[in-house]
C-alpha cells in the first residue's frame, strides 16, 4: 500500500518513467489495463488521477488488395523498429526480431524490404550480443534470456547470417540452459510476457532452430 501511495503522488503528472521509456500514461493509467484489480483501487483511493490524455480517433480502413496492405505493413514494421534500439537500448523480440521474421517472408513473397534498414537490424543485434560473447561460455546470461538470444539468433538465421564467434557463445550458452526435461523454460526473472514468451514449446522450438543452424559442427547429433 505504502508504494502504491508513492506512485500515485509521483506520477499523477506525466511524463512518468517506465522501466526504458517516457510515457504520458501514469501508474494509474497503467493499472486501468488490467481491470478493475485492488492495486488500481488502491491508487485511486489514494487520490490518483488519470492523466489528461487526448483520445486518438482512428478511422475506419478502407478497403485494398491484400497484397498492397502487406506491403504496407511490412513498411510500418521496419519503420517502427528502425529507431527502437537507439531509443530503448535493447534489440528487442518485439520489433527488432520480429521485423526480421516478417521480412523475409515478404522478401521471399516478392514485397519490397528496406535492405538499409534490414542491415541496421542486423548491427543493432551485434551491437548488443558481440560483446558479452565471452561471458555467455561462462553462463554470465544476459537480460531476457533465454528469451532474447534465442529471438536475436532466429531473426539472424532468417536473413542469412553466417555463424560466427558471437554466435558460437551463444549457441553454447542456449545448450547448456535446456532442462532434464529436453525443454527451455525462461528462469532467469520469471517475467514471460505474451504473445510472444508464453509458452515452453515455441521457446524451445526457437532453440532448436539456433542449434540447428549456429551449433557448433563437433558437437551435432
Amino acid at each position: 500500500p505504502r508504494r502504491l501511495e508513492l506512485y500515485a503522488a509521483s506520477t499523477a503528472h506525466p511524463p512518468f518513467c517506465l522501466g526504458y521509456f517516457v510515457t504520458s500514461h501514469n501508474a494509474l493509467d497503467w493499472a486501468a489495463q488490467y481491470g478493475p484489480t485492488a492495486a488500481y483501487e488502491a491508487l485511486k483511493s489514494s487520490g490518483a488521477v488519470h492523466a489528461n490524455l487526448t483520445k486518438t480517433v482512428i478511422p475506419e480502413a478502407a478497403q485494398v488488395e491484400i497484397k498492397p496492405a502487406v506491403q504496407r505493413s511490412i513498411t510500418l514494421l521496419e519503420t517502427a523498429a528502425g529507431g527502437f534500439f537507439g531509443e530503448a537500448g535493447c534489440v528487442s523480440c518485439h520489433h527488432t526480431n520480429i521485423t526480421d521474421f516478417a521480412a523475409t517472408v515478404a522478401r521471399a513473397r516478392g514485397l519490397k524490404v528496406n535492405e538499409s534498414l534490414a542491415a541496421d537490424r542486423v548491427k543493432s543485434i551485434r551491437t548488443y550480443l558481440a560483446s558479452p560473447g565471452p561471458l555467455m561460455f561462462e553462463r554470465r546470461d544476459g537480460a531476457g534470456a533465454p528469451d532474447l538470444p534465442l529471438y536475436s539468433m532466429t531473426g539472424l538465421a532468417q536473413t542469412g547470417y553466417a555463424a560466427d564467434r558471437m554466435t558460437d557463445a551463444i549457441a553454447a550458452n542456449i545448450a547448456t540452459q535446456q532442462l532434464t526435461t529436453g525443454r527451455w523454460h525462461k528462469v532467469q526473472d520469471g517475467v514471460a510476457r505474451p504473445l510472444l514468451e508464453d509458452g515452453d514449446i515455441f521457446r524451445t522450438t526457437l532453440a532448436i532452430r539456433l542449434l540447428s543452424h549456429y551449433g557448433p559442427a563437433g558437437r551435432s547429433a
